[in-house]
């Protein structure tokens, strides 16, 4: 019996001390470090074993319907705040909620690499702006902004409207009833975006019988729920690559496909050139570059295309989404920019850029929607690469780091009544805002590149729907808010529209 109960207590000891080490390094030393922060100046601290903050996240939407409803009860319990520090796993996460922490955060990029949470992302986009760190986003920055200036926006909005019109002459009765208004919102901005980057040809393609945009839209909601699997959060995008069946093994052969014909749209494009102004022609172009760091391959053309459809389909058909919705809430601002959109918009068969740029009614009211419901509610969250002191707050390579702007936009330290949706705000002479307290296309050297596009975009959209429709939420609906990809409805917004008779 000696040798038998030896090695049970061998076994037993080592269960424990195996226990006792998870327990000191995933609670009590992660515990000691952020309470560490407790009683600076400005600071608040949070600690829930692994997920952090994230544990009010669940309880404030059953609560309030709104899973940041505790970010903005913080700005109006403490408007001097700073920073959060919090945990998430074993690693201290610091939140920044002043606009010169902020400001400190996004001048730096050097000091950080995007955090490997969303690392399984990178099956889709590859290398593109949103993913690139370090050299190569500086490189493919440039290559970019070369591309994406005035002129070329200017020469693309009459096919910006084009697609519109199209979209809005395909609509049945039977859509009007029961308005999808994000998805449709997303299914535009996507395609717009597909088409101004590949060119009018896009719409030729199809990928799994859908359009190719359509597919795309798809393939990110069913990543972004394979993201969500303790094996992606464990081994990566890995998972997902060499999973043998199942959600993940069928996502992947999607992925494959998108890429896939991706290159076949290139290739034709090569075989057979045209006269094009979209960003296809200006980047196949690089390839012909004496310098080889502005040379951009096949692979790389493919992973901006992808990035720049996902990040502006789902930010601007979210901003499209919640301006309309927000326009049933206050529908006493519909007059205001019908007479804007009658004396501006329909002077011309398409509208000029310069024209967009005077519609300042209109930019007012997407500015205060963008505030009351930003869809980038933060920084994806970044790594610290280096030890180095934000203001008075040091932070230690490993540490986490974000700036949560929704705490920012509803601080009335920063914005007058910010409880009150209010696009008269941002055009009264005395209202003048810190432009690190509203970021909503983010700031410094990282800043959206598709900010202009993204406005010219939802000023056209939402243009060309007042002109055909008046409308009113449907009846039954409720906004309730949540975190997926952006910050976001949980069900899509339902609008009954009824057309308006056109001259």
């Amino acid at each position: 019996m000696f040798v038998p109960l030896a090695l049970y207590n061998i076994i037993f000891g080592s269960i424990i001390t195996l226990i006792l080490l998870i327990i000191l390094n995933l609670i009590i030393l992660p515990w000691i470090k952020v309470n560490s922060f407790k009683g600076k100046k400005g600071a608040s601290t949070y600690f829930f074993p692994l997920v952090g903050m994230f544990s009010q996240l669940q309880a404030n939407f059953t609560k309030y319907n709104d899973m940041l409803a505790g970010s903005k009860l913080s700005s109006k319990q403490d408007p001097d705040q700073k920073y959060l520090v919090t945990n998430l796993i074993d690693k201290p996460f610091i939140v920044l909620r002043d606009p010169q922490y902020y400001k400190e955060l996004v001048q730096k990029p050097h000091l950080y690499k995007k955090a490997s949470f969303f690392d399984f992302m990178s099956l889709l986009v590859g290398t593109g702006l949103g993913q690139a760190e370090g050299e190569i986003w500086k490189r493919h920055r440039q290559v970019i902004s070369n591309s994406f200036h005035y002129e070329f926006l200017k020469a693309n909005v009459p096919t910006i409207q084009a697609t519109v019109r199209e979209f809005f002459e395909k609509y049945q009765k039977e859509d009007l009833e029961k308005f999808s208004t994000m998805k449709r919102a997303q299914e535009m901005t996507g395609e717009i975006i597909g088409r101004i980057f590949f060119g009018d040809s896009l719409s030729s393609y199809t990928c799994n019988g859908k359009r190719l945009t359509v597919e795309l839209a798809e393939v990110v909601g069913e990543i972004g729920l394979c993201g969500n699997s303790p094996l992606v959060m464990l081994f990566g995008p890995k998972a997902i690559e060499y999973a043998p069946f199942g959600r993940m093994k069928r996502v992947y052969e999607r992925v494959k496909n998108i890429r896939r014909l991706c290159i076949e749209i290139i290739e034709a494009r090569k075989r057979n050139p045209v006269q094009a102004v979209d960003l296809l022609a200006s980047l196949i172009n690089t390839q012909k570059s004496d310098d080889p760091n502005m040379r951009y391959s096949d692979v790389d053309i493919v992973n901006e295309f992808i990035f720049f459809v996902v990040a502006g389909m789902d930010t601007t058909g979210h901003l499209i989404g919640m301006a309309l919705y927000n326009l049933t809430q206050f529908p006493q601002y519909q007059k205001d920019l019908k007479e804007e959109r009658d004396k501006t918009f329909n002077t011309e068969k398409y509208v000029a850029i310069e024209t967009l740029g005077k519609m300042d009614v209109l930019h007012s009211f997407l500015k205060e929607s963008l505030r009351f419901y930003t869809p980038a509610a933060s920084l994806l969250f970044r790594e610290v690469i280096k030890d180095h002191e934000i203001l008075d707050l040091k932070l230690k390579k490993g540490m986490l780091v974000t700036g949560e702007m929704i705490a920012m936009y509803f601080n009335e330290k920063y914005f007058k009544n910010p409880e009150e949706f209010d696009p008269e705000r941002w055009r009264k002479p005395d209202q003048k805002v810190d432009p690190y307290a509203f970021a909503a296309f983010s700031a410094g050297p990282r800043g959206c590149i598709g900010q202009n596009l993204a406005i010219i975009m939802s000023k056209v959209i939402i243009s060309e729907f007042l002109e055909r429709f008046e409308m009113k939420l449907f009846e039954g609906y409720k906004l309730r808010m949540m975190i997926r990809f952006a910050y976001e409805p949980q069900d899509d917004i339902l609008l009954k529209l009824t057309p308006i008779e056109r001259k």
